[in-house]
């Protein structure tokens, strides 16, 4: 039973509870984005953010304090739950703060047909110092009435033609940003499952070394 109870420790610390705090923190993150919260919203963010930091500072308690076979171990233990807490902090800002809002507008963007009205040569973009992208500017009509123009880099299509132009229904981004909100989705994806899965290498890892240590003492 002894060792049941110390294996379920090395669990808790190294899996259970930073998957919990990232968890919390991403549920907050879309509930605020995706549900019509209205004048709950800084209740949940603040019941959010308070779980959020009250499990993560559980889960690096426990490494600070459980994982140690001997007291010369202190000094290994201390630096391990600091690369573990920056870890564990890249990976709620990777998820909650930029996937999480993201991943809500993704999940509604709708592709709807439109016709073609005109098509023009918009103002060029500057991507970089010595990097210009050229813009054309589309008048479209389409189903459902929106969006009525859209931009883009290259002639997507001629005067009379039929294009499918991605959308968010409410709006939130407009059809130029679909792109670039991929990109801080994936952003925020392989921000957050790196950081946890490093944390939760070191610290199961560490934990094994209790246990076994724990087991033949």
């Amino acid at each position: 039973m002894v060792m049941v109870g110390r294996m379920a420790r090395v669990l808790l610390i190294g899996l259970v509870l930073p998957g919990l705090t990232v968890g919390v923190a991403t549920g907050a993150s879309l509930l605020v984005a995706f549900a019509d919260l209205r004048g709950w919203t800084w209740p949940v963010v603040v019941v959010g953010a308070l779980s959020t930091l009250a499990l993560g500072g559980l889960s690096l308690y426990g490494v600070f304090t459980m994982f140690q076979r001997e007291p010369a171990d202190a000094d290994d233990v201390a630096g391990l739950a600091w690369v573990c807490g920056f870890a564990l902090v890249i990976g709620v800002l990777a998820a909650a703060l930029i996937g999480a809002p993201s991943w809500v507008v993704l999940s509604r963007v709708e592709t709807v047909q439109c016709t073609v009205l005109d098509v023009s040569r918009g103002a060029d973009v500057r991507v970089q110092d010595d990097l210009v992208q050229k813009q054309y500017q589309h008048e479209v009509e389409c189903a459902g009435g929106y969006p009525t123009s859209y931009s883009h880099p290259e002639a997507a299509g001629t005067v009379g033609s039929r294009m499918g132009v991605e959308i968010d229904p409410h709006q939130a981004v407009g059809p130029e940003e679909i792109p670039g909100t991929r990109i801080t989705g994936d952003i925020g994806f392989w921000g957050a499952l790196p950081s946890l899965g490093l944390y939760v290498l070191l610290a199961s890892g560490r934990g094994v070394y209790w246990l076994i240590g724990r087991g033949s003492a």
